[in-house]
């Protein structure tokens, strides 16, 4: 199985600890520990993972979740977690994204993006043809993942209004 993980890092109130989170609904009910790294489980089902010491594999200035990233740091946090978990990881992307409201139907949206026509849910009636977008599997600031709020049908959760206008 391949787990999304969003990553938190905060100096300030970890030290050099990385916090990547698969799911915050639940409490772990068991812990592996290897080296620097520390898999959270839930049963069977991976949850967290902490890295301590994370400075000695690279270095982050940053608050909060890291919204987007580049494939060396994905594919060095997977090396790492495949190394010492054996769990197959990636980053999420917690990118926004702009799209157009094409359709509705019932409760799901067809939106057209840049390079795609997707299905999107909404938790609120929107009004506007722009939207702002989150994929499937983004997380929120809060650790809260994007899926748990959408239909499983849906690839992204309009959060959003867009205000100003915008072309395709």
């Amino acid at each position: 199985m391949i787990y999304y993980l969003g990553l938190y890092f905060n100096y300030d109130a970890f030290k050099d600890c990385l916090i990547l989170v698969a799911n915050n609904s639940v409490s772990p009910n068991r812990v592996v520990k290897k080296d620097d790294v520390v898999g959270l489980y839930f049963n069977d089902e991976l949850i967290g993972i902490n890295i301590f010491n994370s400075f000695s594999y690279f270095k982050l200035r940053l608050k909060g979740l890291l919204v987007s990233y580049n494939s060396q740091l994905d594919n060095l946090i997977s090396s790492l977690v495949k190394e010492k978990l054996n769990e197959d990881v990636h980053l999420a992307d917690s990118s926004y994204y702009l799209g157009k409201i094409v359709s509705k139907n019932g409760d799901l949206y067809t939106v057209k993006l840049s390079t795609e026509t997707a299905l999107a849910s909404s938790l609120e009636s929107i009004s506007s043809t722009e939207v702002v977008l989150l994929k499937k599997e983004a997380f929120f600031e809060t650790g809260e993942r994007v899926s748990d709020f959408i239909d499983e049908s849906a690839s992204y959760l309009i959060i959003g209004e867009e205000v100003s206008q915008f072309d395709d």
